[in-house]
């Protein structure tokens, strides 16, 4: 008879597995809680922005993205209870494409908006018009810049430094190869599948820009590759 109850027992667990998996939900997964992982935080354009940015900023900021409006600006003291609440709802749901923050003690000192063509539609002209009032009312600098195929790092400087000021960036000389030529900061352009390394590509490693180089030694010397401009701290290659 206790043979029986163990083999039923047994039956039943079968059963409900199989229900389980039939109704979609493995054993231990909750109920009712339809998500999934998502495609990734940033668009193409946003990847290779952002490692332009990152190459602008050389260090002298930290570069975070997708930051909730509430965490860089807060509510005024003082305001009416009634006004407050409102006032945190308008940016609670909201981020910033981009924040640079100072590197002691990380507080935010600049946002970036990367706007592509949905932001002409009108809905988001009225949110790019808030977030600049209210970025002007708090008096946090509010960048915003066209989402476009490839930047120049000069461009993306010189935004940055008329809102902080040039002493806050890096010096705009020209960046030196490893191979100690002088070349000049040039656009990172997004890669799409249909682009050959013909075009000038972003760093598989870090998303810098890449350099033309001529191989000095080995089987390939003489040969031109594209190697990465943060060299020898990155040593990204892209055969050409």
């Amino acid at each position: 008879m206790r043979g029986v109850v163990i083999i039923l027992a047994l039956l039943a667990i079968v059963v409900f597995v199989i229900l389980k998996r039939r109704n979609g939900t493995a054993p231990g997964k909750p109920e009712g809680l339809p998500y999934v992982p998502g495609e990734g935080l940033f668009s193409a354009a946003e990847r290779s922005f952002l490692g332009v940015l990152d190459q602008a900023v050389d260090g002298h900021f930290r570069v975070f993205a997708k930051v909730r409006v509430a965490d860089v600006l807060s509510i005024a003291i003082g305001t009416p209870k009634s006004l407050r609440q409102k006032a945190f709802n308008q940016i609670s749901g909201k981020h910033f494409d981009f924040v640079l923050c100072r590197l002691g003690d990380l507080k935010p000192v600049c946002a970036i908006e990367l706007n592509d063509k949905s932001h002409e539609q009108a809905e988001r002209k009225g949110r790019d018009k808030f977030l600049e009032d209210a970025c002007a009312a708090a008096g946090f600098p509010l960048i915003f810049l066209p989402a476009q195929s490839g930047y120049a790092l000069t461009d993306v400087r010189s935004a940055i430094s008329a809102v902080l000021g040039s002493a806050a960036m890096p010096d705009e000389s020209l960046s030196k190869t490893p191979e100690g030529a002088a070349i000049a900061p040039s656009p990172v352009s997004v890669q799409p599948e249909s682009v050959g390394v013909s075009a000038q590509p972003v760093c598989p490693r870090c998303s810098s820009p890449m350099a033309r180089r001529v191989a000095k030694s080995g089987e390939n010397a003489g040969k031109e590759f594209w190697g990465c401009t943060k060299f020898p701290a990155c040593r990204g290659v892209v055969l050409s």
